[in-house]
């Protein structure tokens, strides 16, 4: 999964350097169609991501199944990219629909719900953030961490990478 998510990101950039041709109303629909395929993707993936710890409420800071979550690390990582990718082009596209140059209520409601959309997303990643932050505090201090534990921190800054406005 990550090398498929590895595949999207040049195709995103390539829609970020795209957004001054958006002139012609198929490409703009075309690229509106290619960031709703990939949020139902990443839907699937935020599901799983936003229940590996279980409730938010719980006491452990573990989650509930190590082995499963250390083997999505690499993946989660990938999402998180590729969410980053999608919030600077939603940036980018903002400046435009704010410029008054969008006419087109389709590709307006498209958009809206692909802002909508991330919104939701950044919910749940800030909600996972905080869980992360706590299993790596957890794991720093424990004398027998899993092996493969500070693959954690990189997948903490592809997270916080994620959270960041775009510029």
């Amino acid at each position: 999964m990550p090398q498929a998510l590895d595949f999207m990101r040049p195709i995103i950039m390539e829609m970020c350097n795209n957004i001054g041709q958006y002139e012609n109303d198929s490409t703009v629909i075309d690229n509106m169609a290619v960031m709703q395929k990939i949020s139902v993707l990443l839907d699937d993936l935020l599901i799983d991501l936003d229940d590996s710890f279980g409730d938010s409420t719980s006491p452990s800071p573990l989650p509930k199944d190590i082995a499963e979550f250390m083997s999505l690390t690499e993946t989660y990582s990938s999402v998180f990219a590729t969410l980053r990718l999608q919030r600077l082009w939603i940036t980018r596209y903002q400046t435009t629909v704010e410029g008054g140059t969008v006419e087109d209520d389709a590709v307006l409601g498209c958009f809206k719900g692909i802002v909508k959309w991330m919104d939701g997303c950044l919910v749940k990643l800030r909600s996972f953030a905080a869980s992360l932050t706590r299993l790596i505090n957890f794991w720093e201090l424990s004398e027998d961490p899993p092996q493969d534990w500070h693959r954690l921190f990189l997948m903490q800054l592809a997270l916080e990478d994620a959270l960041e406005q775009p510029k």
